[in-house]
């Protein structure tokens, strides 16, 4: 029967995918594809660029092509990603196999061999296309385990019936809850964690000397030590978005977090989606606002729960973010924007009502709150609103690392009078956290504000 020749590769995953695929897998990534020979379940948590799609796409081709019958499925949280990243490997490894691959019917996310011998990519909104399939060899892998549902897999332990059943969870360790969580704390699982920090591109260099996170990285497609570097500088080794996609360990996100980082997650994928018409929601804006030194001016726009954008600059003076700030409310319309005015903010919101910006309103936010039973300051009240925001979901962000570890890095505690304090932004430069400017921003934007003073009126000038 046509393929059967390879079936000798059964046995050797590794030797399968140097002569086929004309692969190199390096030391972590062997030892998962051999712990699929022994063992039924494999869960592997992973930090970003360590060639975990390759793998996943390696391991489906040498388990249809080694054995029969055999079916092979793969899913991940959205259409999407079955489509354009684990499948898009799959066909690109596909044809690295020439004319070994023998006659085989491909699509976009099918693949068979014969009747029985067949790889599918399935969507997550539909568990019932889970049941149905049951071969004596079959391998289902779930990429970005994270973030696919309970119900799925419910609908996966189904089809794992036969003795020869495997099944490999792959992805970014974003959530402490669900299945993928819990199966690298449950026994009956090969459970592996790949770190930036062990990778060829990486190991043993010394990230503080230029000369070595700068020397080329010996392994293309990889996290590079450079890439490393910037995220610790950027997020912090304490943030939970550098233990989650640096270090591949689920976030010791503790319960004094203000927005959960699964929740920020979900808020940037709603982003990903197509965008749906807005309706009546006027254009809000939210600026924080700095001078010189390392903080940024940022301007966020939004209308309804998207974020429409989220613009940021340093070094400019309040002349410079006034007009750039005019300009971004004249290009997007905005009916409202809502300025920091603690510190050098009030002398850019003079500016605005100068320049006939309609809707300016000067938010101090060291100011007392509405509810002062339950809050000790303004910004305290407008991130809790904003957190419940998250929490609800009913916010959508675009995708901005910065952004993501800025609000992924704040928590609170509660004072001696009962009010839920935010934690100030003197107390996180004191746990070498960035300043959470584009967080401030984002803040403002949601935040809700008294009634805007109107602009000024000057002779010759139009609003």
């Amino acid at each position: 029967m046509e393929h059967d020749d390879l079936k000798s590769y059964a046995g050797e995953p590794v030797r399968f995918v140097r002569e086929l695929l004309k692969g190199d897998p390096w030391s972590r990534q062997e030892e998962i594809l051999r712990a699929l020979l022994e063992q039924p379940r494999v869960t592997v948590r992973s930090c970003h660029g360590v060639g975990k799609t390759w793998m996943a796409a390696s391991a489906a081709l040498w388990f249809l092509y080694t054995r029969a019958p055999v079916a092979v499925l793969t899913t991940a949280p959205t259409h999407r990603q079955v489509r354009e990243v684990l499948w898009r490997e799959i066909r690109r490894l596909h044809r690295q196999m020439g004319a070994r691959a023998g006659k085989a019917e491909i699509r976009e996310t099918a693949l068979r061999l014969s009747e029985d011998r067949f790889a599918l990519g399935l969507t997550t909104d539909e568990p019932d296309r889970f049941q149905g399939f049951h071969a004596p060899h079959v391998l289902v892998i779930v990429d970005e385990a994270s973030g696919v549902d309970d119900a799925i897999f419910e609908a996966v332990d189904g089809v794992l019936t036969s003795e020869e059943a495997r099944l490999l969870l792959i992805g970014n360790p974003l959530h402490t809850r669900g299945r993928f969580y819990e199966s690298h704390r449950k026994e009956g699982w090969a459970q592996f964690g790949i770190s930036a920090l062990d990778t060829p591109n990486v190991q043993g260099r010394d990230l503080d000397d230029p000369a070595q996170r700068n020397a080329p990285a010996p392994v293309p497609g990889l996290v590079t030590a450079r890439w490393v570097w910037e995220r610790r500088a950027d997020w912090g080794e304490d943030s939970p978005l550098y233990q989650a996609r640096v270090l591949g360990e689920f976030p010791d996100q503790a319960s004094d977090a203000l927005i959960r980082l699964s929740w920020i997650h979900a808020a940037v994928d709603r982003g990903k989606q197509p965008r749906r018409e807005a309706g009546p929601h006027p254009v809000e804006m939210g600026v924080d606002v700095a001078r010189f030194g390392g903080c940024e001016t940022v301007a966020c726009i939004r209308q309804g729960a998207r974020v429409l954008a989220l613009e940021a600059w340093r070094d400019a003076d309040l002349m410079e973010s006034a007009g750039r700030i005019v300009r971004l409310a004249r290009e997007y319309g905005a009916q409202g924007v809502k300025v920091d005015s603690a510190g050098v903010g009030g002398g850019v919101t003079d500016r605005l009502r100068e320049q006939g910006i309609n809707g300016v309103v000067d938010v101090n936010v060291g100011r007392s709150p509405r509810d002062s039973s339950r809050f000790g300051l303004l910004r305290d009240e407008i991130f809790f609103g904003l957190r419940d925001r998250f929490r609800d979901g009913d916010i959508t962000l675009p995708h901005d690392p910065r952004l993501v570890a800025q609000l992924a890095a704040l928590t609170y505690t509660i004072n001696s009078r009962g009010q839920q304090q935010v934690e100030s932004k003197s107390r996180l430069d004191l746990r070498g956290m960035a300043s959470p400017d584009r967080a401030d921003a984002l803040a403002l934007a949601f935040a809700v504000t008294p009634a805007p003073r109107p602009a000024v009126v000057t002779v010759g000038r139009s609003r």
